[in-house]
């Protein structure tokens, strides 16, 4: 790893650590983002995406907690 991609990271490290987040009450909207936001990424990826899916506290129904939509794809 280069000296500027440490540099790099050690930042987005630094800045995520110090961020602070609001838990909200679930919405029930989320789901509907996540739908949206996979047919984004099928439209980028295409069959290079091997799998998409709804991950974090969005994704458990009536479970409250920031709101992110977490996706993790393969």
């Amino acid at each position: 790893m280069s000296v500027k991609s440490v540099e790099l990271f050690n930042k987005a490290a630094s800045d995520y650590k110090n961020r602070k987040y609001d838990v909200v009450p679930y919405d029930s909207k989320w789901k509907d983002g996540f739908v949206k936001e996979t047919d984004i990424l099928k439209s980028i990826f295409g069959k290079d995406m091997l799998s998409v899916e709804h991950i974090g506290s969005t994704a458990i129904p009536e479970l409250a907690g920031k709101p992110t939509i977490d996706i993790l794809i393969r």
